[in-house]
Order: structure tokens, then C-alpha cells, then sequence
């Protein structure tokens, strides 16, 4: 397998663990809300949630230790897709707080808008970590993916205390934008993503593409073996 393709897979692997723990965390951040205990759940669930994902990545993926020594040398698949992450949200941008004016004035404009930025860095904070780690070794890219879920998180969750009490803040605009576009922009992004870990990145659009990353596939190839 070429190091593109197991980066690819890598990737995947993230973005699997990335999505089940925010589940968890957002069903830990309901039953903190309904009983009063946070953040008791939120830091539980999403505790379960990562020694989970660590067993599935041993028992069903059965991780090779000698894979998670080796290092990337190719094209950063995750620099790609966040840029365009970013551009596709900053497209629904408009909509996105042209709405919540409508619904919640002036203050759910500015809480979109502060959401969606948090969201936009979260995004390009990640692919900045998977990519400069994978550079070092896979096993540094797993534990950063793991363990700088939570501490993003935890930023969020700081960046949202630090304002709650601003007279320009409404938390329920607020919460959904950076619910609805963490996820809403995954969505989105997968139509656009490769299916196959003969392209990892991008879906090519055309000719010169598919060229173009096939050259970019042959000389990592080369490097890796060299």
C-alpha cells in the first residue's frame, strides 16, 4: 500500500473516532443539561468513547506496530479537504446568519457568526495537527487525533463560557450553529470526497487531476521505498 493510501486510511480512521465522540460528548452535554451535573457526563461518555475506538483500532483493525512507526512523505489529504472545508462554509455563511436573524435578531447574527468561526478554526486547528504529526510517525498522528479531540473541545467549550454572559450572545443560536455545522460541513464535504485510496483527498473533477495526483502517488511511492 502506498503511503497516500495508508494515509488515506488513516484518515478515515479519524474521522470515524472524530464523529462517534462527538456523539458522545453531545449526549453527555444533553444528560449534563437535564440533571444538572456538568460536565460529570460530557467528560464521561467521552472517555467510554475514545477506549472504545482505542480497542476497535487494535481488535478489528488490527493496527501493525511496525505501521505505526512509519511516517508520511506525500501530499497532506487533510490540507486539502480542510481548505475546502472552510471555503464551503464561508459559501453558507450568509444563509447561515441571515437566519438566525431572522429568528433570533441581532444577537443570534453575531452568535452564528462566532459560532461558525470557532467551528472553521476547529476544523483547520485539526487537519494542522493530523498533518504536521503524521510527518513524525502514525503513532504521534493517532494520539494527536485521539487526544486533540478533547482538548478542542475543551477550547470550544472555554471559547462559549468566555462569552455566554455577553449582552450580544444568545447560547441557543449559538449551540445549534456549532452543532449543526460540525456536522452539517462533514456531510457536505463527503460528496466531495475520494471514495477511493487510488485518489485520497479530493474527488478529481477531471483529467488533469487524476494525473496529477497519480504523479503525486508515484513519487511519494519512491520516497517511501527509497
Amino acid at each position: 500500500m502506498s503511503t497516500l493510501a495508508t494515509q488515506s486510511d488513516s484518515l478515515s480512521k479519524g474521522m470515524e473516532i472524530a464523529g462517534t465522540t462527538l456523539v458522545f460528548f453531545l449526549l453527555g452535554w444533553f444528560v449534563d443539561d437535564r440533571l444538572g451535573t456538568t460536565p460529570l457526563f460530557m467528560i464521561t461518555f467521552v472517555l467510554v468513547a475514545l477506549v472504545a475506538q482505542f480497542v476497535k483500532l487494535y481488535y478489528v483493525y488490527n493496527v501493525n506496530p511496525s505501521v505505526l512507526a512509519m511516517r508520511d512523505t506525500g501530499p497532506s489529504p487533510e490540507a486539502q479537504i480542510t481548505r475546502d472545508i472552510v471555503k464551503r462554509g464561508l459559501i453558507a455563511a450568509p444563509a447561515l446568519i441571515g437566519v438566525s436573524w431572522l429568528v433570533w435578531g441581532t444577537e443570534g447574527a453575531w452568535s452564528s457568526t462566532y459560532g461558525l468561526a470557532l467551528v472553521l478554526c476547529n476544523f483547520m486547528i485539526a487537519a494542522g495537527l493530523v498533518a504536521t504529526t503524521a510527518r513524525i510517525s502514525y503513532a504521534l498522528m493517532m494520539a494527536a487525533t485521539l487526544f486533540g479531540y478533547i482538548l478542542r473541545l475543551g477550547l470550544i467549550a472555554l471559547a462559549v463560557m468566555l462569552v455566554r454572559n455577553e449582552s450580544w450572545v444568545d447560547l441557543m443560536a449559538l449551540g445549534l450553529t456549532l452543532i449543526v455545522m460540525h456536522l452539517g460541513l462533514l456531510f457536505w464535504e463527503m460528496r466531495y470526497v475520494s471514495a477511493t485510496l487510488a485518489f485520497p483527498g479530493l474527488r478529481p473533477t477531471s483529467a488533469a487531476d487524476v494525473t496529477s495526483q497519480h504523479d503525486d502517488s508515484t513519487r511519494s511511492t519512491e520516497k517511501a521505498t527509497a
